[in-house]
């Protein structure tokens, strides 16, 4: 609603996260496949063998497409290598991960030394991310709480920060507020990165762009509720400076995200049967429509920005992340070099949840804090 959108409390957070992020293990490892990650991924493979050429806004048939090569898992653990690029990860940083989902990105950053935080709202998440990472020990810490609530975090204490792909449920009327309390705990020569998925701005000549707000409309409704900040890119970035940050590199990846959803796509497909014993038709059917939606009719106009920033007057942490970044710095590892994920499911115990069953979960949320 109106109200919810220019309001975004933490209640509304709450009931929010739990309709949208509690409904059950099975549901999201029916759709995000091995990475249980909810997020656009990095692929170099586009196209496919049909095809090499851009395909127009008219043009983007997904039968001129593929077939492809490239799996989920290896363009998930590109990305994860991206970032930790991108952020300058090294053994014995300290970093924040806010959003952090099902524990994947906090078990990447463990791995490459860093000791990590890590920061989601949602109930279920957390019992599956302290699993996924319970191999690294007290390298890895999950806070059950929203990021606006007071998490005791001193300011300043974190040498990295990510959020990735979570910035969507801050919130339009909150979203100065989040970024400058993400100011507030990175230190003075850290790196911030936010990955955003977003919208296209619409303006070019004989170009209306009304079908992304229908789209909106309807993930608003069935998918995420409360995630009302998925917006253009120079809305990110006017934010982000007015907060006190500099934004050193922003590359717009919305061609992987294309690839991503069609990935997920696949697995929700191979698992209609199971989802449909517990969930019922409706429920399969509808996330089939977000997803076939983002592939099939949005024609090529998904947008997912990967963006790095410094603390503006950061000179140090500015100089060296633009090195980073120039163009040509960074070349991806091979699929071989990159390896393999840890499983998602850790060391396999059984893990408390809340979801009682169906599309909307339980209608009372599930409590967060200390004792989760």
């Amino acid at each position: 609603s109106f109200f919810e959108f220019a309001t975004h409390t933490v209640s509304q957070d709450h009931a929010n996260v739990h309709e949208g992020y509690n409904k059950g293990h099975d549901w999201f490892e029916a759709t995000l496949g091995e990475p249980m990650f909810y997020s656009s991924a990095f692929f170099h493979e586009y196209f496919g063998e049909k095809t090499d050429e851009p395909l127009g806004l008219g043009q983007a048939d997904p039968d001129k497409l593929g077939p492809y090569t490239e799996s989920l898992d290896t363009a998930q653990l590109r990305k994860m290598e991206y970032i930790t690029h991108a952020l300058g990860v090294k053994p014995g940083m300290k970093a924040l991960d806010i959003g952090s989902g099902w524990g994947r990105f906090a078990e990447y950053l463990a791995s490459k030394g860093a000791q990590v935080t890590g920061i989601v709202a949602a109930h279920d998440l957390a019992k599956y991310a302290r699993r996924l990472n319970k191999h690294h020990g007290d390298k890895v810490k999950i806070i059950a709480k929203n990021f606006f609530d007071d998490l005791n975090l001193p300011e300043k204490s974190f040498d990295i920060i990510s959020a990735i792909e979570m910035s969507e449920h801050a919130g339009v009327a909150n979203f100065n507020v989040f970024l400058r309390k993400i100011h507030s705990l990175l230190r003075d020569g850290g790196t911030f990165y936010i990955q955003c998925s977003g919208l296209q701005r619409g303006y070019a000549k004989g170009y209306n762009n009304y079908h992304e707000l229908i789209w909106g409309m309807y993930m608003e409704q069935h998918i995420f509720p409360g995630a009302d900040s998925s917006t253009p890119l120079g809305w990110i970035t006017e934010h982000l400076e007015r907060a006190g940050f500099e934004v050193q590199a922003a590359h717009n990846l919305g061609m992987s995200y294309e690839r991503t959803l069609y990935e997920w796509k696949l697995v929700w497909e191979s698992k209609k049967d199971s989802i449909v014993k517990v969930y019922g038709e409706k429920a399969w059917r509808r996330w089939h429509v977000f997803i076939a939606w983002c592939v099939d009719q949005r024609r090529g106009g998904s947008t997912v920005n990967f963006i790095t920033a410094t603390k503006a007057g950061s000179f140090e942490a500015r100089y060296s992340t633009q090195a980073r970044l120039a163009p040509g710095a960074w070349v991806s590892p091979s699929a071989e070099e990159l390896g393999k994920l840890a499983p998602r499911q850790g060391d396999g115990s059984v893990i408390e949840k809340c979801n009682f069953g169906g599309y909307n979960t339980s209608a009372t949320p599930c409590e967060l804090g200390d004792h989760v």
